[in-house]
Parts: structure tokens; C-alpha cells; sequence
């Protein structure tokens, strides 16, 4: 009795794994590639926006010196006087 209990189980089961074959033979894989290449544009996007972010971070406080830096000088002529 036990046998057949566990015979009728393995196929019950094989029956879900069939199902479940069949199942995931119905994906769309159209639509599975276009949301990849949609995930892989954000990821893409989102480095290039963090990576220069990240590097640029140490470096922009180095270019306070350039503060202290004179290009020209400009004289002006106000009310008459220099």
C-alpha cells in the first residue's frame, strides 16, 4: 500500500514538473530581453553617473588653491579716480 501511495505521489509530482515546463516555456522572451536591456541601460547610466562623481570627490577640494590664483588684473575708472 505504502508503494503505491509513493507510485501515484512520483506522479503527481511528475505531472507538476511537466506543468511547471510548460509554464515556463510560455515566457515572453521578447518582452524578459527588453526589460534586461532597460535594466542594463539604468545600471550603465547609473555608474557613469557615481564612478566620476566618486574620483572627482577627493580632487575638488585639491583645486581650492587654484582660489589663490590671479589670470589679469583690471583697473576701473570710478567717479574720476582709479
Amino acid at each position: 500500500m505504502a508503494f503505491r501511495r509513493a507510485a501515484t505521489g512520483a506522479a503527481a509530482n511528475n505531472g507538476a514538473a511537466v506543468q511547471r515546463d510548460i509554464d515556463e516555456a510560455k515566457i515572453d522572451l521578447v518582452t524578459l530581453s527588453a526589460d534586461s536591456y532597460k535594466l542594463l541601460n539604468a545600471s550603465v547610466a547609473l555608474a557613469v553617473v557615481l564612478v566620476p562623481a566618486t574620483i572627482w570627490d577627493d580632487i575638488i577640494p585639491a583645486l581650492s588653491i587654484l582660489e589663490d590664483v590671479r589670470l589679469w588684473n583690471q583697473t576701473a575708472l570710478v567717479d574720476g579716480t582709479l
